[in-house]
């Protein structure tokens, strides 16, 4: 099995955030890439896996999890797993329960407060950033607000603002 390439550098490629950052935690071994649109849709990348992207109203459209991938479809969390044949690769879907998208979000909300706790304790470096650390510093204190006064929940689509 082909294996996915690793994106290199993030904070050079992925300019489609105009604010995008590289934080070290002491409560996580990897990096985390935070990255933030001009419509502030906002990416979390906790080193290569796990990663997710959330619309502006802070609910998640897409993840990629322990290898798998996930995105919202009508406000339910589907799993896409590719199928290789002779000539083309095939993604297969399949609907999360209420059960499994519930350890989904538990899953993603555990990663997050790690975060959001070292953040508020001021226990993080920015390691490389795009505009300059202080320019990052007060969006991603507004997401990661947003996102410790809200519950976790799946938007209606993968293409929600």
């Amino acid at each position: 099995m082909k294996k996915r390439p690793i994106k290199e550098d993030l904070l050079r490629d992925a300019s489609n955030y105009c604010f995008r950052c590289e934080i070290r935690i002491p409560s996580i071994a990897s990096l985390i890439f935070v990255g933030i649109t001009q419509k502030r849709r906002f990416s979390l990348y906790f080193g290569q896996d796990p990663v997710y992207h959330f619309d502006k109203q802070c609910r998640i459209r897409r993840g990629f999890v322990r290898g798998k991938i996930f995105k919202s479809e009508s406000g339910k969390l589907v799993q896409l797993t590719r199928k290789r044949t002779d000539t083309a690769v095939l993604l297969q879907r399949k609907l999360l329960s209420l059960e499994s998208t519930t350890a989904w979000l538990n899953h993603a909300e555990q990663a997050i407060a790690l975060l959001q706790q070292d953040w508020r304790l001021n226990r993080f470096e920015i390691v490389r950033s795009v505009p300059s650390n202080h320019a990052v510093c007060k969006p991603i204190q507004e997401i990661l607000t947003e996102l410790d006064s809200t519950q976790l929940i799946i938007a209606p689509s993968v293409r929600s603002v």
